[in-house]
């Protein structure tokens, strides 16, 4: 397989009896399933920080979710870090701070840390999704 970057939110082209031949139809086809192109930005950079309990709130926050698309999401282990505190904390959690490294501290509900693992799992679907479609056109010719 090729070793290119592989941009997600750009269309593979396919040869046409490649495209009725070898992709399973029914009803929508398979890359209907990966048409999702909001993804959040690159990660950001944050504070890694050694004692959660001034972070974690037991406030329900309003949140507009559309800040998500401009809200780079943290490396995993600092997700992680945040899960295991919210998890071990002696009272119920609903929001807490990320403190980036450049720019304001910002308060987000708890389901923010489900979202990103969630979509860090769909970009690697459709990054081996795309990576098939490279193949599939580069034998194809």
């Amino acid at each position: 397989m090729s070793s290119e970057v592989i941009d997600l939110t750009i269309e593979i082209p396919l040869p046409e009896n490649i495209r009725q031949d070898w992709i399973p139809l029914d009803g929508q086809s398979v890359p209907h399933l990966f048409h999702f192109t909001r993804y959040p930005p690159q990660h950001m950079l944050y504070h890694i920080q050694h004692d959660f309990s001034q972070l974690l709130h037991e406030e329900v926050i309003s949140f507009d979710p559309q800040a998500l698309l401009e809200l780079g999401p943290p490396p995993l282990e600092i997700s992680d870090s945040y899960q295991t505190a919210i998890k071990s904390a002696l009272h119920p959690v609903y929001s807490f701070t990320l403190d980036p490294i450049s720019g304001h501290s910002v308060r987000l509900p708890t389901w923010v840390l489900d979202y990103w693992r969630e979509i860090r799992r769909a970009m690697g679907y459709r990054r081996d999704w795309k990576k098939a479609l490279v193949w599939l056109r580069e034998v194809s010719r």
